[in-house]
């Protein structure tokens, strides 16, 4: 397997966390959990014109798609069919990366995928053509950054308050209230909620909560020995049965279950 990423320059650097590129990417299950992030996504099948996503709940439950997919920011689970991602490119975006990109508000594409053409019509089409096309991982990436720059919908910028209530989420452990959030940033609780919804996706809450599972995924993949309880509090939770309730619902496993069942990456966990 080859694995190659990106990190683009201003202006986008602001928005894209990172492109990547898998190749060579073979498995030896058939299916992986992917855990929520908060953030979007694109996801391009450079190899067949399919993708298949898995309903978390009812496994025999599938939705097909083309090989051009928007994911939007999950606050849950689900599960996807390995055999699609053999050679497989996307833009990961940062916390509200994507809007300037969508045409819908992020919380339309809250917990959803989405067939890339139905944001971007005929162009998505041209995306996947162009990176197929593209003879180098180095060509790849730059005809991804250049053909998502044709794609803004939006200025490149996100709002004030948004902007510096993510840099609020990003440095504390512990959750300050939506309406003192909204005083320091000049809004009432309403406005605040309802820009932070259509840039990001979720609720400023629920976005805190995500944000402080994927630092506890983070802790738990360095592979050292766990604590529980030291774990938790370092984490900002009240004790560690809310610790475990949030992991639970994010996850749908427990901590346990999740160091015995991961692979090479945080978000993905092979099913048996």
């Amino acid at each position: 397997m080859n694995y190659y990423r990106y990190r683009p320059a201003q202006p986008l650097a602001a928005f894209v966390n990172q492109f990547w590129l898998y190749e060579g990417f073979d498995q030896d299950h058939l299916k992986e959990r992917v855990l929520p992030t908060g953030t979007a996504e694109l996801v391009i099948n450079l190899q067949s014109d399919h993708f298949r996503i898995y309903d978390p709940q009812n496994p025999a439950f599938s939705r097909s798609f083309r090989g051009s997919l928007a994911v939007g920011p999950h606050s849950e689970y689900f599960v996807i069919d390995t055999a699609s991602q053999s050679a497989v490119m996307g833009v990961a975006f940062k916390p509200g990366g994507a809007f300037p990109f969508f045409k819908y508000p992020a919380f339309e594409l809250r917990d959803r995928h989405m067939a890339l053409e139905d944001l971007w019509g005929r162009a998505a089409q041209e995306v996947r053509e162009g990176l197929m096309a593209a003879p180098t991982p180095a060509a790849k990436f730059a005809t991804f950054e250049r053909m998502l720059l044709r794609q803004l919908v939006r200025p490149l910028e996100l709002r004030p308050a948004v902007n510096y209530a993510l840099g609020e989420f990003k440095n504390s452990p512990a959750f300050t209230t939506v309406s003192g959030m909204a005083e320091r940033t000049g809004y009432s609780a309403k406005r605040f909620m309802q820009l932070f919804n259509e840039e990001v996706g979720l609720t400023p809450k629920l976005y805190w909560r995500v944000q402080r599972f994927q630092a506890t995924l983070r802790r738990l993949h360095r592979g050292e020995a766990v604590n529980w309880s030291d774990l938790a509090a370092r984490l900002g939770y009240f004790d560690q049965a809310h610790f475990n309730h949030d992991f639970q619902a994010f996850s749908g496993l427990n901590p346990a279950t999740y160091l015995s069942r991961r692979g090479p990456h945080q978000n993905h966990v092979p099913l048996p």
